[in-house]
C-alpha cells in the first residue's frame, strides 16, 4: 500500500472514489480484496481500516448498483 500522505495514496483513493460515483462498487471491492492481501502481517492498521471498508460496500452494494 502507499504511504500516508503520499500523492500515490491519493491519486489512489481518488480512483476509487471515481468508481464508485460511475457505479462500479463491485470493481472497488474487488481492488480493496486484493489490496488486503498484498498488505504484509505487520500492516493491520491498514488491513483492518480496508477490512472495514470493504465490509461498509458489501453490505451496501445493493444500494449503490
Amino acid at each position: 500500500m502507499y504511504r500516508e500522505g503520499s500523492a500515490e495514496l491519493t491519486e489512489w483513493v481518488d480512483a476509487q472514489k471515481a468508481a464508485l460515483y460511475d457505479g462500479r462498487v463491485a470493481a472497488v471491492i474487488a481492488e480493496l480484496t486484493q489490496r488486503i492481501k498484498q498488505l504484509a502481517p505487520q500492516q493491520r492498521s491498514a488491513r483492518d481500516r480496508l477490512s472495514s471498508i470493504q465490509d461498509y460496500l458489501t453490505q451496501r452494494q445493493a444500494k449503490m448498483d
